[in-house]
Order: structure tokens, then C-alpha cells, then sequence
């Protein structure tokens, strides 16, 4: 299994990839709706490529997307989880799980 930060270079390496095919330029084309179709078709082919053949080229499709999502970010603008009202709720599930 890879560590974390061999994924989080590989997705950097892609991103370096895709910026040499398309251009810096380019991901500002497209709105967060362009990149959601994006990012879908690239794992459908994922999808296609694990019923057909495997995991090898439905995880460099899977690469692929995660890396389109990361142009998405980068573009579209990063919203991240708030990590204190999510943790509390998150104790308040398990808490009422274990006393139910």
C-alpha cells in the first residue's frame, strides 16, 4: 500500500502532466459544472476499465480525476470542511450509537 504522500505526489506529478497538455491557461475556461462532468466522465472510464480489464488503468483513471479535482479547487476556489462543528457532531452520532 502507498503512503499518503506518494498519492499526494503522484496527484502533483499528474497535475504537472495535464498543465503540459492543456496549458496553464486552460482550467480557467471551464466553471464548477464543466469540471463535474469532467472529473464524472473520467471516472465512468475508470469504471469501464476495471470491468474490462483491471485495476491498472482504472486507478491511473481514478489519478487522473482526482487531479482534474485539484485543477477544480485551484480554479473554482477551495471550500473546506469546518473541522470543529463536524468532529462535534460527528461525537454526538457515535455517543448516541453507543448509548442506543
Amino acid at each position: 500500500m502507498d503512503t499518503r504522500q506518494t498519492i499526494y505526489d503522484a496527484i502533483d506529478r499528474e497535475r504537472e502532466y495535464q498543465d503540459e497538455v492543456w496549458g496553464r491557461g486552460h482550467d480557467e475556461k471551464h466553471d464548477l459544472p464543466a469540471w463535474l462532468l469532467i472529473m464524472r466522465s473520467l471516472l465512468h472510464e475508470a469504471e469501464n476499465h476495471w470491468l474490462c480489464g483491471g485495476p491498472g488503468e482504472s486507478q491511473r483513471k481514478i489519478l487522473q480525476a482526482v487531479a482534474t479535482g485539484v485543477a477544480s479547487l485551484e480554479v473554482c476556489g477551495l471550500y473546506e470542511r469546518n473541522f470543529v462543528s463536524d468532529r462535534a457532531a460527528l461525537a454526538r452520532k457515535h455517543s448516541t450509537a453507543a448509548s442506543g
